[in-house]
């Protein structure tokens, strides 16, 4: 097992094991007293967020969005108090949030196509009912 000694920038002394060994417990004592609260402020918070009944798509999206805030703050902490680990957990973060930035515009232009198709469709509709309107009013009329 290689251990490998870490100062933050707030001289919190983190020991790290082996990459390839996944027993690491973030609640548990060893942890530092940072990270400890990172973890309690992501638990208590996702337990205070309701996840929808419903399987509607808006609010499911609504709920992910809460939890990825939830993270996204939990992750800017955790890049603050590593100093080791902040260049490539920044790149990580800028990597996540160029997708979902591309993401949410890319969903909002079918947004806005869903809008353009729906209301064009609709002034097909009137116009079908306004035709028709006219059809019945020239009938009653001759």
């Amino acid at each position: 097992m290689i251990i490998t000694t870490v100062t933050t920038k707030f001289n919190h002394r983190i020991f790290l094991t082996d990459i390839n060994r996944h027993s690491t417990n973030m609640s548990c004592s060893s942890s530092p007293k940072w990270l400890r609260e990172i973890v309690t402020n992501v638990t208590v918070k996702l337990k205070f967020t309701k996840k929808p009944e419903n399987s509607l798509l808006e609010s499911n999206q609504l709920y992910y969005d809460e939890v990825l805030k939830i993270y996204r703050e939990a992750f800017e902490k955790l890049i603050e108090c590593s100093i080791t680990f902040s260049d490539i957990l920044m790149g990580i973060k800028d990597a996540y949030e160029d997708a979902l930035r591309i993401r949410d515009h890319r969903i909002s232009h079918f947004k806005t196509q869903d809008v353009s198709i729906i209301l064009f469709y609709w002034f097909l509709s009137l116009k079908s009912i306004i035709i028709s309107a006219f059809k019945i009013v020239i009938i009653l009329y001759i």
